[in-house]
């Protein structure tokens, strides 16, 4: 696991990705999503987070994609407008 993240941030090995810094518009993103979302969908913190840095990435003029199969995350992030591929359907 060590080497994969240490390729994908080196930019080598078959994913390649960027990793997003988590800044101020993100958390504000992220504490509007747990308030709104925490009853259900079984959305955490951490969902809050991930999904919190796609909004502002995607605020920014970034057109990203969350793969993930948490059925919680990708409630909240399609009410959201977030786009969603689930890699498991």
């Amino acid at each position: 696991m060590v080497k994969l993240i240490a390729d994908i941030e080196a930019g080598q090995g078959d994913i390649r990705a960027k990793i997003l810094p988590l800044e101020h518009g993100a958390i504000a993103y992220g504490k509007q999503l747990l308030i709104q979302h925490a009853n259900k969908h079984a959305f955490g913190s951490h969902d809050a987070l991930v999904a919190g840095t796609l909004l502002a990435a995607n605020a920014s003029g970034m057109a990203l994609t969350l793969v993930t199969a948490d059925k919680g995350l990708k409630a909240a992030c399609r009410a959201h407008g977030i786009a969603v591929f689930d890699p498991s359907a």
